[in-house]
Protein backbone atom coordinates (compact mmCIF):
# COMPACT_ATOMS: atom_id res chain seq x y z
CA UNK A 1 0.00 0.00 0.00
CA UNK A 2 2.80 2.42 0.84
CA UNK A 3 4.46 1.83 -2.55
CA UNK A 4 1.37 2.97 -4.46
CA UNK A 5 0.64 5.78 -1.98
CA UNK A 6 4.14 7.23 -2.48
CA UNK A 7 3.90 6.67 -6.27
CA UNK A 8 7.04 4.51 -6.23
CA UNK A 9 7.15 3.77 -9.95
CA UNK A 10 10.81 2.69 -9.86
CA UNK A 11 9.79 -0.40 -7.85
CA UNK A 12 9.32 -3.68 -9.76
CA UNK A 13 7.92 -6.69 -7.87
CA UNK A 14 8.15 -10.19 -9.39
CA UNK A 15 5.89 -13.01 -8.21
CA UNK A 16 6.88 -16.58 -9.10
CA UNK A 17 3.38 -18.01 -9.58
CA UNK A 18 3.95 -21.78 -9.87
CA UNK A 19 0.68 -22.68 -8.04
CA UNK A 20 2.38 -25.30 -5.83
CA UNK A 21 3.12 -25.61 -2.14
CA UNK A 22 3.98 -28.57 0.10
CA UNK A 23 0.37 -29.58 0.73
CA UNK A 24 -0.75 -29.33 -2.90
CA UNK A 25 -2.18 -26.74 -5.28
CA UNK A 26 -2.45 -23.28 -3.78
CA UNK A 27 -5.97 -22.89 -5.14
CA UNK A 28 -7.19 -25.97 -3.25
CA UNK A 29 -5.33 -25.07 -0.03
CA UNK A 30 -5.81 -21.28 0.18
CA UNK A 31 -6.98 -19.69 -3.07
CA UNK A 32 -4.98 -16.69 -4.33
CA UNK A 33 -6.70 -15.88 -7.59
CA UNK A 34 -7.55 -13.47 -9.11
CA UNK A 35 -4.03 -12.40 -8.16
CA UNK A 36 -3.68 -9.60 -10.71
CA UNK A 37 -6.97 -7.99 -9.68
CA UNK A 38 -5.99 -8.08 -6.03
CA UNK A 39 -2.68 -6.29 -6.59
CA UNK A 40 -4.33 -3.78 -8.93
CA UNK A 41 -6.67 -2.95 -6.05
CA UNK A 42 -3.58 -1.99 -4.02
CA UNK A 43 -2.46 0.40 -6.75
CA UNK A 44 0.01 -1.72 -8.71
CA UNK A 45 0.33 -1.76 -12.50
CA UNK A 46 0.33 -5.47 -13.30
CA UNK A 47 1.62 -7.57 -16.18
CA UNK A 48 1.39 -11.37 -16.49
CA UNK A 49 4.04 -13.34 -18.38
CA UNK A 50 5.24 -16.89 -19.02
CA UNK A 51 7.96 -17.09 -16.39
CA UNK A 52 9.69 -19.99 -18.17
CA UNK A 53 10.14 -17.93 -21.34
CA UNK A 54 13.34 -15.91 -20.92
CA UNK A 55 12.69 -13.76 -24.00
CA UNK A 56 9.20 -12.89 -22.74
CA UNK A 57 10.63 -12.00 -19.33
CA UNK A 58 13.27 -9.71 -20.83
CA UNK A 59 10.60 -8.03 -22.93
CA UNK A 60 8.34 -7.29 -19.97
CA UNK A 61 11.31 -6.09 -17.88
CA UNK A 62 12.09 -3.57 -20.62
CA UNK A 63 8.53 -2.20 -20.39
CA UNK A 64 8.84 -1.20 -16.74
CA UNK A 65 7.61 1.07 -15.29
CA UNK A 66 4.22 0.06 -16.63
CA UNK A 67 2.48 3.24 -15.50
CA UNK A 68 3.64 6.65 -14.30
CA UNK A 69 3.24 7.02 -10.57
CA UNK A 70 2.52 3.34 -9.92
CA UNK A 71 4.75 0.50 -8.75
CA UNK A 72 5.06 -2.33 -11.30
CA UNK A 73 4.27 -5.96 -10.57
CA UNK A 74 5.06 -8.95 -12.79
CA UNK A 75 3.22 -12.22 -12.29
CA UNK A 76 5.57 -14.81 -13.76
CA UNK A 77 3.51 -17.96 -14.28
CA UNK A 78 6.06 -20.75 -14.06
CA UNK A 79 6.13 -24.53 -14.08
CA UNK A 80 8.15 -25.85 -11.18
CA UNK A 81 10.94 -28.18 -12.28
CA UNK A 82 10.47 -27.18 -15.93
CA UNK A 83 12.38 -29.44 -18.30
CA UNK A 84 12.86 -32.41 -15.98
CA UNK A 85 10.23 -35.04 -16.70
CA UNK A 86 9.92 -36.55 -13.22
CA UNK A 87 10.08 -33.22 -11.35
CA UNK A 88 8.03 -30.93 -13.60
CA UNK A 89 4.86 -29.65 -11.91
CA UNK A 90 5.05 -32.42 -9.29
CA UNK A 91 3.90 -31.59 -5.76
CA UNK A 92 6.08 -34.31 -4.21
CA UNK A 93 9.23 -32.52 -5.41
CA UNK A 94 8.51 -29.32 -3.49
CA UNK A 95 10.38 -30.72 -0.50
CA UNK A 96 12.58 -33.44 -1.96
CA UNK A 97 16.31 -33.96 -2.57
CA UNK A 98 17.33 -35.93 -5.69
CA UNK A 99 19.61 -38.91 -5.51
CA UNK A 100 22.83 -38.90 -7.50
CA UNK A 101 21.13 -41.06 -10.15
CA UNK A 102 18.15 -38.71 -10.38
CA UNK A 103 20.49 -35.74 -10.64
CA UNK A 104 22.30 -37.36 -13.55
CA UNK A 105 18.99 -37.92 -15.38
CA UNK A 106 17.90 -34.34 -14.71
CA UNK A 107 21.15 -32.87 -16.04
CA UNK A 108 20.85 -35.03 -19.14
CA UNK A 109 17.27 -33.90 -19.80
CA UNK A 110 18.36 -30.28 -19.37
CA UNK A 111 21.31 -30.82 -21.75
CA UNK A 112 23.69 -29.81 -19.00
CA UNK A 113 27.11 -31.41 -18.45
CA UNK A 114 27.46 -33.84 -15.60
CA UNK A 115 30.75 -32.92 -14.00
CA UNK A 116 30.75 -35.82 -11.59
CA UNK A 117 28.23 -34.28 -9.22
CA UNK A 118 27.19 -36.61 -6.43
CA UNK A 119 24.71 -36.11 -3.64
CA UNK A 120 25.89 -37.79 -0.46
CA UNK A 121 23.00 -38.79 1.75
CA UNK A 122 24.10 -40.31 5.04
CA UNK A 123 21.20 -40.36 7.51
CA UNK A 124 22.17 -40.03 11.14
CA UNK A 125 21.16 -42.90 13.39
CA UNK A 126 19.79 -40.96 16.35
CA UNK A 127 16.50 -42.72 16.99
CA UNK A 128 13.11 -41.28 16.01
CA UNK A 129 13.11 -37.62 14.89
CA UNK A 130 11.42 -35.17 17.25
CA UNK A 131 8.80 -34.33 14.63
CA UNK A 132 7.81 -37.98 14.28
CA UNK A 133 7.48 -38.49 18.02
CA UNK A 134 5.41 -35.31 18.24
CA UNK A 135 3.09 -36.23 15.36
CA UNK A 136 2.63 -39.82 16.59
CA UNK A 137 1.69 -38.55 20.04
CA UNK A 138 -0.61 -35.92 18.58
CA UNK A 139 -2.40 -38.53 16.46
CA UNK A 140 -2.81 -40.81 19.49
CA UNK A 141 -4.35 -37.98 21.53
CA UNK A 142 -6.59 -36.85 18.67
CA UNK A 143 -7.97 -40.34 18.20
CA UNK A 144 -9.08 -40.22 21.83
CA UNK A 145 -10.74 -36.81 21.57
CA UNK A 146 -12.57 -35.20 18.64
CA UNK A 147 -12.20 -31.90 20.51
CA UNK A 148 -8.50 -31.84 19.59
CA UNK A 149 -7.78 -29.93 16.39
CA UNK A 150 -4.56 -29.24 14.51
CA UNK A 151 -4.09 -26.02 12.54
CA UNK A 152 -1.14 -25.96 10.17
CA UNK A 153 0.44 -23.55 7.69
CA UNK A 154 1.41 -25.86 4.82
CA UNK A 155 3.54 -27.85 7.26
CA UNK A 156 2.26 -31.41 6.84
CA UNK A 157 5.67 -32.44 5.51
CA UNK A 158 7.97 -30.73 8.00
CA UNK A 159 5.53 -31.40 10.85
CA UNK A 160 5.09 -35.07 9.87
CA UNK A 161 1.32 -34.58 9.69
CA UNK A 162 0.59 -36.53 6.50
CA UNK A 163 -0.61 -39.61 8.40
CA UNK A 164 -2.66 -37.42 10.74
CA UNK A 165 -4.39 -35.75 7.79
CA UNK A 166 -5.24 -39.07 6.17
CA UNK A 167 -6.49 -40.67 9.39
CA UNK A 168 -8.37 -37.68 10.83
CA UNK A 169 -9.11 -35.24 7.97
CA UNK A 170 -11.89 -33.53 9.95
CA UNK A 171 -9.50 -32.63 12.76
CA UNK A 172 -6.85 -30.82 10.75
CA UNK A 173 -7.23 -27.31 9.31
CA UNK A 174 -4.90 -26.03 6.59
CA UNK A 175 -4.52 -22.25 6.31
CA UNK A 176 -1.76 -22.18 3.67
CA UNK A 177 1.49 -20.27 4.02
CA UNK A 178 0.07 -17.68 6.42
CA UNK A 179 1.45 -17.98 9.93
CA UNK A 180 -0.36 -14.87 11.22
CA UNK A 181 -3.65 -16.39 10.11
CA UNK A 182 -2.61 -19.70 11.68
CA UNK A 183 -2.35 -18.09 15.13
CA UNK A 184 -5.61 -16.16 14.71
CA UNK A 185 -7.55 -19.27 13.66
CA UNK A 186 -6.03 -21.33 16.50
CA UNK A 187 -6.91 -18.66 19.08
CA UNK A 188 -10.46 -18.43 17.73
CA UNK A 189 -10.95 -22.19 18.00
CA UNK A 190 -9.49 -22.15 21.51
CA UNK A 191 -12.00 -19.45 22.50
CA UNK A 192 -14.75 -21.86 21.37
CA UNK A 193 -13.46 -24.52 23.76
CA UNK A 194 -11.35 -26.58 21.36
CA UNK A 195 -7.98 -28.09 22.29
CA UNK A 196 -5.84 -26.61 19.53
CA UNK A 197 -2.32 -27.36 18.34
CA UNK A 198 -0.82 -24.82 15.93
CA UNK A 199 1.89 -26.56 13.90
CA UNK A 200 4.45 -24.65 11.83
CA UNK A 201 8.26 -24.49 11.53
CA UNK A 202 9.56 -22.45 14.47
CA UNK A 203 11.52 -19.97 12.35
CA UNK A 204 8.39 -18.97 10.39
CA UNK A 205 5.93 -19.06 13.27
CA UNK A 206 7.99 -16.88 15.61
CA UNK A 207 9.36 -14.48 13.02
CA UNK A 208 6.07 -13.74 11.28
CA UNK A 209 3.34 -13.89 13.89
CA UNK A 210 4.56 -12.45 17.22
CA UNK A 211 1.90 -9.71 17.08
CA UNK A 212 -0.87 -12.29 16.72
CA UNK A 213 0.63 -14.43 19.50
CA UNK A 214 0.68 -11.38 21.78
CA UNK A 215 -2.84 -10.12 21.01
CA UNK A 216 -4.86 -13.20 20.02
CA UNK A 217 -3.34 -15.75 22.39
CA UNK A 218 -1.69 -13.96 25.34
CA UNK A 219 -3.75 -10.79 25.86
CA UNK A 220 -7.05 -12.48 24.97
CA UNK A 221 -6.23 -15.51 27.15
CA UNK A 222 -7.02 -18.05 24.44
CA UNK A 223 -4.47 -20.79 25.17
CA UNK A 224 -3.22 -22.66 22.12
CA UNK A 225 -0.49 -25.26 22.00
Amino acid sequence: MSASYTKLDNLVVIIDRNTLQITGRTESVMAQEPLATRFEAFGYAVRTVDGNDIAALMDVFAQAPFAVGKPSLIIARTTKGKGVSFIEDAVDWHHHVPTSAELAIALDELDQPNNGYRIAMQPLQLGSPNQQVFSDTLLELAEQSRNLLVVTSDSRGSGRLVAFGKRLPDQIIEVGIAEQNLVGVAAGLASAGKCVYAVSPACFLTARSLEQIKNDVAYSDHPSN
